[in-house]
C-alpha cells in the first residue's frame, strides 16, 4: 500500500486515483496470498518442490494479470486504438511484477523460516566464495565489466551455475538470497543503459521490448534455481527421515531380540 501510494505521488496523479490505486494493489495482493494459503495450501517453509511451483504460477502472475487487466480496460475506454508503446510498456510491466513478486517474497520467506539457522565454519567460507563468485558474475554480465573482453550480450547464462551451486550445497535460503542480489544488479545495470538488456543492445521492441526480456528471464532464472533447491531441499528430509525410520526399526529388533532371549 505505501509502495502505491509512494509511485502515485511520484507520479503527480490525483490524490482519489492514488488512493483507488493503492486500494485496489492491496486488495489483489491480500487475494493472492488468500488463494495461495486457503485455497492450495501454500506452505510458505518453500521446502517442497510444489510450494515453489504454486508461488510461481498462482502467487506471482494474479495480481500482475488483474493489474495488467485494469490498464488495458483503462485505455480501452479512453481510447479504440492502442497504441504500441503502451502495448509494449504494458507487458514489460506485467512481466516485472512477477519478476520482483518472485525476487522478493522467496527472499524474505526463506530469512523468515530460517531464523536460528547458521552456517557450519566449513559452510560459511564456501558460502563467502560464493556470494563473491556471485557479485563478480552479476557485474561483470549487467554492469558490462567485462566489457571489451567479451560479449556480455552472450552471457546471462553465467548466473545459472552460480545458483544452482547455491541450491546444491545450501538450500532455500541462499538460493533465494543471491537470486535476489543478482536481480538487483540486473535491473540497475539495465537501468543505466548497461548489460546485455541496454541501450548498447535495444531490440526491435525497444526499450519496453528490452526490458520485456530482462524480467522474462529473469523469471526462467528463478523458477529453475528455486525450484531445484526446493527439489533438493525436499530430497534432504526424505532420506533424514528414511534413516531415522531405519534407525527406529533397528533399535525395535534388537529390543525385541533381547526380550525373547530373556
Amino acid at each position: 500500500a505505501l509502495g502505491t501510494l509512494l509511485c502515485g505521488y511520484m507520479g503527480q496523479k490525483a490524490p482519489g486515483m492514488v488512493l483507488l490505486s493503492g486500494t485496489l494493489t492491496t486488495a489483489q495482493i491480500w487475494l493472492t496470498w488468500w488463494l495461495l494459503v486457503r485455497v492450495f495450501d501454500f506452505n510458505p517453509a518453500l521446502a517442497r518442490v510444489r510450494d515453489m511451483v504454486k508461488l510461481g504460477v498462482v502467487g506471482a502472475p494474479v495480481s500482475p494479470v488483474l493489474n495488467g487487466s485494469r490498464a488495458v480496460t483503462q485505455y480501452a475506454l479512453q481510447d479504440d486504438q492502442w497504441p504500441m508503446p503502451t502495448h509494449a510498456l504494458v507487458k514489460a510491466a506485467l512481466l516485472g511484477e512477477m519478476a520482483g513478486i518472485l525476487l522478493l517474497v522467496p527472499a524474505v520467506l526463506a530469512w523468515v523460516n530460517s531464523r536460528g539457522q547458521r552456517l557450519r565454519p566449513g559452510e560459511r567460507a564456501e558460502a563467502v566464495l560464493l556470494y563473491a563468485s556471485a557479485a563478480a558474475a552479476s557485474l561483470g554480465v549487467f554492469a558490462s565489466m567485462l566489457q571489451p573482453m567479451l560479449l556480455v550480450a552472450s552471457l546471462p547464462y553465467a548466473m545459472f551455475p552460480v545458483l544452482f551451486w547455491a541450491a546444491a550445497r545450501f538450500g532455500p535460503r541462499e538460493t533465494a538470497t543471491l537470486y535476489f542480489l543478482i536481480g538487483v544488479v540486473a535491473v540497475a545495470g539495465t537501468g543505466f543503459g548497461r548489460g546485455p538488456f541496454g541501450d548498447a543492445h535495444i531490440t526491435f521492441g525497444g526499450a519496453y521490448g528490452n526490458l520485456a526480456e530482462l524480467y522474462l528471464f529473469l523469471l526462467v532464472l528463478g523458477a529453475t534455481s528455486l525450484i531445484f533447491s526446493a527439489g533438493r531441499q525436499q530430497l534432504a528430509a526424505s532420506q533424514r527421515a528414511l534413516r531415522e525410520s531405519e534407525e527406529k526399526y533397528r533399535l525395535l529388533v534388537d529390543h525385541q531380540t533381547d526380550l525373547v532371549a530373556k
